[in-house]
């Protein structure tokens, strides 16, 4: 057990300590870490296990929070969703298959997406002219 009992108080063991203060290294370098109120901090070795997230959410960047992990000298505890929040997570591996399942595809399936999609396009573009609404540039 971590905690020691001396002289009728709780006492963390210095293992103990040394594994709170590494888990709070990565957290600490953020530039936001002073005036943060997020519960989930992307940079928490135990993100998801410290209860309910109804309050506000990282707000440092996601560059900023990889630097932060790259400049790190040496992580003993890896982060749970590599610096991201859970749905930045989820975004960026859903994005990964559907870049795989189209660089799977044969070039001539892509060609067909490609035209089709550019057909598409091409009608919306019209469809909104129609309605009198000005058109991006």
């Amino acid at each position: 057990m971590s905690v020691q009992k001396f002289a009728g108080q709780d006492r963390i063991s210095p293992e103990r300590q040394r594994a709170i203060e590494e888990e709070a290294a990565l957290m600490t370098r953020c530039p936001h870490w002073n005036t943060c109120n997020a519960v989930e901090c992307p940079l928490d070795p135990r993100q998801g296990e410290r209860g309910p997230v109804e309050d506000e959410r990282c707000r440092a960047r996601i560059a900023t929070r990889q630097r932060i992990i790259k400049e790190a000298e040496a992580i003993t505890t890896p982060l749970k969703y590599d610096g991201l929040r859970y749905s930045e997570w989820v975004t960026e591996k859903r994005s990964a298959r559907g870049k795989a399942h189209w660089r799977a595809l044969p070039e001539a399936e892509k060609q067909v997406r490609l035209k089709r999609l550019a057909q598409m396009r091409l009608k919306a573009a019209s469809a909104q002219g129609k309605k009198g609404k000005p058109r991006r540039a």
